[in-house]
């Protein structure tokens, strides 16, 4: 091997140079060059060098102060680091230059005691130093790009700018007061925990390395593709937080983000693409903090959304709640009714006596309740989270019910709530005092009388809709520090409420200006008294003083603001207080955007208000501060939004506030949330494995049909709201191995729910088909329609609510078929099954069905005119007040078999007139049915009534109808043409009148072999008529 010229027979010399030269490799200019072979050395140079032999590789990038805690730098770097910056003032800027292209210059800068300091090292030793109040901007220059600066400490009362400096780091405590801004084109620039207190920040580089926790007054933006070294956490304050470029980790799945901004969070590009993160977690807020002590408490609230008639579905909230020691039952939570309103039921009311003064209650929804005034202990909640008044208040006992709209009767006896299909009553939470027509009731809000410090007012969390929710009832400076934005309440003087003594306030105790804008055009209404109402599914404008001949503002007819119509609220602010202006664009997205005009003032005023419904609970969590005579907001993440292409993480996705995506999701088997409404803008797909998958709010596509979801999990798939209610989705999949829970969705093409599914709402999918592959549960009422496509339950069915299916008209298209594979009702049996277009229809297994929930439809089994239904497999139709089974009109090859039909109001079967023929209805048991056995009710050809056991023997009951076994008529057959008509082999017995009934001429028809017995009155009873072609036999 050839030595180099310096080492020629210098062996000793040389290993000393190889050596020099493998350190100098390894740690760059920490090590001085050698002068030359044997050159003569200082002892500052001795010492330099023997320090960097101890401190091997100890040095951190950047120099001044890189030693180890407690090691103090080489004199000599000191000394050097003091020769690179370069500080000075021109004018207001104080400009800092770090003047070399060594990787070890730092600049140092700090506030202390009204000075900013800067210096070249940690320890700011000949530190330049300037007032602070002086300075309007810090500027930052390096020549290389390669320097470091730290902000050590102190809030600095000016704005940054850095250029071509590599790394910025901020200090615990260490701020600006103004806008930070730093830029690196061409390179990388690190920063770290970057924190500006009144101004924005704004990065831009051709590579970013991010960590630490990082606040910005305004906003924060960051422009490049982004990797995070370590876990981050950035709030963008009262603005939004921009990524520009893709965000990565720097290790696959160790680095986690945050990101809070009351605005909009807007990720340009894909997250975790290249490197995915630990976890990414966006929000508009952060989460109210509540300790729960003697003096504050938290109860739960429950979402319990209910499907109207008409298939909309209405946000509603209930609250478990005991009297008098019994058990707890659901109450709906409504922060606009007045008083507590319970069904009375002596099984659950211990020891009470509903004996007292009346009390009644009606309600805009149409609900009333005629109750009396009772005293009993009320507790809250269950287990650790229960809170009881300890003493008796005054309940209002409800003894009957319903609802004038829709004539329903409430019956408050047994477990099955009968109040829209969840609540036994109304839990009032407002400030009104329901004083009955007697004296001495004050039947008033439960919360405002508890002991202590827990009747000083309560705070109300719903939002985002749908979400979770909270009542806490107690409230202290540590909470009421959380809302900045308060309103002053209008007092009554001289009354209090009972128990507590608190103050009351007016039922509507505020009023807002509301202004309604598009456009160029704008018009205010207001001040408004105001009231916020829990138990309204959206805003109402109540204008009952508004001139009849003149329309609404911005409503295009009807009674409703024409959606893209903006709404602005300005809220008096109480003093010391700043204002709130609550603004949104109304839409159709009930209890979210959507306002309706009403000519009533509804119940607690005769004037112009405002019922705010759920809307305002949307966005902002709300404090009803008694004690301070205060109703405090915050703003709960509602109004803010995060966009977001394709996210890969190895841990939970969690985006706490209204989100638009468009791409694919991936968690790595752990869960994946969106609290707020969602806005699909390309097709997405979610690939959560094990992980749970949550979507709190509506999902709507951007154009209508043109965005596809699907959600892949094998663990709880929850739709909590809507799926396209106001702009459908393409299609909606989910993947079979776990669950899926659906409110209600819209789409073009198909719905494939593949796993468990339970479903609520309606379900409209114009030409794609309809299929649930594992076993499905109603949660409420059901309609499913399709324009021709397929519908299809694979599985069991159960639930004691309604299902409705429309597969097509049969006009251009076919209807297309039903099929059912699994029992129907067998756990607990439906309320009603509809098949109202003509197609095929086939349950391969038992179908129960039971009329006597409170919403249940009139009749059992509805089948549309031309529908064919195959039900071979038997089971029970009971106790509708309409018919149990009703063929509406013709059915050709329909079997109908194996079933028992007893106890409805109407008849057993009931055929209308038409083409029946290769229609068969066999083997029945139908009995007890307060009208017919069978009605034909039209002329019916071509039917097959075979061994089928019509009536038998029952008793009579307290209102003198004949009940568990006689049918009033066992067969009844109108006036018409039975040509094709059989009716044979039948045990008719024990009907209360006649066991076959024909009233006019009938003809075509052949009885044969039917066993007629102790009917009331007659086996046969043939009014009158023309009987040419019928035929009786044994």
């Amino acid at each position: 091997m050839r030595r180099s010229a310096p080492c020629m027979g210098q062996a000793t010399t040389c290993r000393t140079e190889a050596r020099r030269r493998r350190q100098q490799a390894k740690h760059g200019s920490r090590i001085r060059p050698r002068r030359g072979p044997g050159a003569k050395q200082t002892d500052d140079m001795k010492r330099d060098r023997s320090t960097t032999r101890r401190l091997r590789g100890r040095w951190v990038r950047g120099g001044g102060g890189g030693t180890r805690p407690g090691m103090a730098a080489p004199e000599w770097l000191e000394r050097r680091a003091l020769l690179t910056v370069s500080p000075s003032v021109v004018g207001s800027d104080l400009v800092i230059e770090i003047d070399s292209s060594s990787r070890l210059d730092s600049a140092y800068v700090r506030q202390a005691a009204g000075l900013i300091e800067v210096a070249a090292n940690p320890r700011f030793e000949a530190a330049f130093t300037v007032a602070d109040a002086s300075i309007e901007r810090v500027v930052v220059t390096g020549t290389t790009g390669a320097q470091r600066l730290v902000i050590a400490a102190g809030d600095i009362g000016a704005s940054l700018l850095v250029e071509a400096v590599e790394r910025v780091e901020f200090g615990v405590g260490a701020a600006f007061a103004g806008d930070v801004e730093m830029r690196l084109p061409g390179a990388t620039l690190a920063a770290t925990n970057v924190v500006s207190t009144g101004g924005r920040i704004t990065l831009a580089a051709a590579r970013l390395e991010l960590a630490g926790t990082w606040r910005a007054a305004t906003d924060v933006r960051i422009e490049g593709p982004t990797t995070l070294t370590s876990d981050a956490a950035i709030a963008g304050g009262a603005g939004a937080v921009t990524f520009t470029g893709p965000v990565d980790g720097s290790r696959r799945g160790r680095q986690s983000l945050s990101v809070t901004s009351p605005v909009a969070t807007t990720f340009a590009g894909p997250v975790g693409g290249r490197v995915p993160l630990r976890s990414l977690v966006t929000r508009a807020v952060d989460p109210l903090v509540v300790p729960q002590s003697a003096a504050s408490r938290s109860i739960p609230l429950h979402y319990l959304p209910y499907t109207t008639s008409g298939g909309t579905v209405q946000d509603k909230y209930g609250i478990e709640v005991a009297i008098g020691g019994g058990p707890a039952r659901m109450y709906e939570f409504d922060t606009g009714g007045t008083g507590f309103m319970a069904g009375y039921d002596p099984a659950v009311w211990p020891g009470i006596d509903p004996s007292g003064p009346p009390v009644d209650a009606n309600y805009t929804s149409g609900n009333f309740y005629d109750a009396v005034a009772v005293d009993a202990v009320v507790t809250l909640g269950r287990g650790a989270a229960a809170v009881s008044t300890a003493v008796p208040v005054q309940v209002g006992a409800i003894l009957s019910g319903g609802n004038v709209n829709t004539g329903a009767s409430f019956d408050f006896l047994g477990t099955t709530p009968p109040v829209e299909g969840s609540f036994f009553g109304d839990f009032g939470a407002s400030f009104g005092i329901n004083r009955g027509s007697q004296p001495g009731v004050a039947v008033t809000n439960v919360l405002l009388q508890l002991p202590g410090n827990l009747s000083s007012g309560f705070v109300v969390e719903l939002g985002p809709i749908g979400g979770q929710a909270r009542l806490t009832v107690g409230l202290t400076p540590e909470l009421r520090a959380q809302f900045p934005y308060a309103v002053t309440l209008d007092r009554i003087d001289d009354v209090f409420y009972p128990t507590s003594g608190r103050q009351v306030f007016d039922q509507l105790a505020f009023a807002p200006t509301y202004t309604l804008s598009k456009g160029d055009r704008s018009r205010t209404l207001g001040p408004l008294q105001t009231l916020i109402d829990s138990g309204a599914p959206s805003m109402s404008v109540r204008l009952p003083e508004w001139p009849a001949e003149e329309p609404y503002p911005f409503s295009s007819g009807g009674d409703a603001v024409d959606p893209g119509t903006r709404l602005t609220v300005d809220f008096p602010p109480a003093p010391g207080t700043p204002p709130l202006a609550w603004s949104f664009v109304a839409g159709n997205d009930g209890s979210v955007n959507q306002i309706g005009y009403s000519s009533s003032s509804g119940k607690a005023t005769t004037g112009n208000n405002v019922n705010t419904g759920l809307n305002l609970y949307d966005m902002f969590d709300v404090m009803f501060d008694v004690e301070a005579g205060l109703l405090r907001l915050r703003p709960n993440g509602g109004a803010a939004t995060v966009v977001l292409g394709s996210v890969t993480t190895l841990g939970p996705q969690s985006y706490g506030q209204n989100a638009v995506l468009g791409g694919v999701y991936r968690t790595g088997g752990r869960p994946f949330a969106v609290s707020g409404a969602t806005t699909l803008v390309a097709d997405t797909v979610v690939e959560a494995a094990a992980g749970a998958v949550t979507f709190t709010g509506a999902i709507d596509g951007t154009t209508a049909g043109g965005e596809s979801l699907e959600v892949r999990s094998r663990a709880a798939t929850r739709f909590v709201r809507p799926i396209g209610p106001t702009v459908p989705l393409a299609s909606v999949r989910t993947d079979a191995g776990g669950s899926t829970a659906v409110s209600g969705a819209a789409t073009s093409h198909d719905q494939v729910y593949a796993d468990r599914t339970t479903l609520a709402g309606t379900f409209g999918t114009r030409r794609g088909r309809f299929a649930v592959g594992g076993p499905a549960r109603l949660a409420s009422q059901t309609w499913v329609e399709t324009e021709g496509a397929p519908v299809s339950f694979a599985g069991t069915l159960d639930g004691a609510f309604p299902l409705s299916i429309f597969s097509g008209d049969g006009g251009e298209r076919p209807a297309g078929a039903i099929r059912f594979g699994g029992a129907i009702g067998r756990h607990t049996p439906l309320a009603g099954l509809a098949f109202t277009s003509p197609a095929e229809v086939t349950a391969r297994a038992t179908v129960t069905l039971d009329g006597s929930a409170s919403t249940a439809s009139a009749t059992g089994i509805a089948v549309a005119d031309g529908a064919v239904v195959a039900m071979r497999g038997g089971g029970v139709v009971r106790n509708f007040v309409g018919n149990g089974v009703s063929f509406s009109g013709r059915s050709r090859g329909s079997a109908l078999t194996g079933f028992t039909i007893s106890g409805n109001v109407g008849s057993g079967v009931s055929l209308a007139g038409g083409d029946f023929t290769g229609t068969v209805v066999a083997r029945n048991t139908i009995v007890a049915n307060a009208t017919f056995g069978i009605e034909l009710a039209g002329s019916v050809r071509g039917l097959s009534l075979t061994r089928n056991t019509i009536g038998r023997r029952g008793r009579a009951n307290p209102w003198g109808l004949v009940s568990g076994g006689p049918n009033t008529h066992g067969i009844v057959v109108a006036p018409g043409d039975f040509s094709g008509t059989v009716v044979a082999d039948n045990r008719i017995r024990a009907n209360a009148r006649a066991g076959l009934m024909a009233p006019g001429g009938v003809t075509g028809l052949l009885v044969r072999g039917n066993l007629l017995a102790d009917n009331g009155f007659y086996g046969i009873d043939l009014v009158t008529g023309d009987f040419s072609g019928t035929v009786f036999t044994a």
